[in-house]
This record gives C-alpha cells, structure tokens and sequence, in this order.
C-alpha cells in the first residue's frame, strides 16, 4: 500500500501552479470540492454571505489557488492534476459567460414589459 502524504515532486510543473486560476477567481466553493477539498469549498460557501470575504476568497484562490489545490490534496499524477485545473477553469470561464448573458436577457426582457411594449 502506498503513502500519498508527500507529493511526488517529479514532472511538476511550477509555472503552471503560479499561473492565474480561473476556476479558483470565478468559482470558489466548487472549485475547492471539485479540486478535493470539500470542508473547504462548504466553508468558503456559507462565508461568502459575509461581506467583502467571499471577494477575498475569490481573489485569493485566483493567485493561489492552483499551489494550495496541489499541496493540500492527494493526486494520481501531476497530469491529472493538471487536466482538472483546466476542466476547471474552462468550466468557470463558460458559466461566467452563461450567466452573464442570460442576466443581460432577463434585464432586457424586463425592460420591454416595463416599458408597455
């Protein structure tokens, strides 16, 4: 049976944990469980009603979110690791702009009926 207490340093790549993290910035709580770090996730959830400390989280995972992800939690390979940083991010970036968009239709949709089209 192996220990996965320590990392394997081997093929990690240290620019790409530096790097921005869109998942962490755009989706905190998800982001965490997702990268395996559920108490985590919960935590910042049931935080973020709290003024200004859910925009720290979001600001904080966005520069560091990647390193803590890959210190604090157990992975295969740094590949797969990697591969669900990007999954992550993609994911962010796409329900940002869903969410967006359908905003901007709900706003514009309101603004006929108000208006007695």
């Amino acid at each position: 049976m192996e220990n996965f207490t320590q990392q394997p340093t081997n093929n990690v790549d240290e620019q790409f944990l530096s790097k921005w993290s869109w998942g962490g910035f755009l989706m905190a709580p998800i982001w965490a469980i997702a990268s395996r770090q559920v108490a985590l996730g919960l935590a910042i959830f049931v935080l973020s009603f709290i003024p200004f400390v859910g925009f720290a989280a979001m600001i904080y995972f966005g520069v560091k979110g990647r390193n803590f992800a890959w210190e604090k939690s157990e992975w295969e390979s740094f590949e797969v690791f990697k591969q669900r940083q990007k999954l992550l991010d993609k994911v962010g970036i796409i329900s940002t702009i869903v969410i967006v968009v359908l905003t901007l239709i709900f706003i514009a949709m309101g603004m006929v009926l108000l208006s007695g089209f």
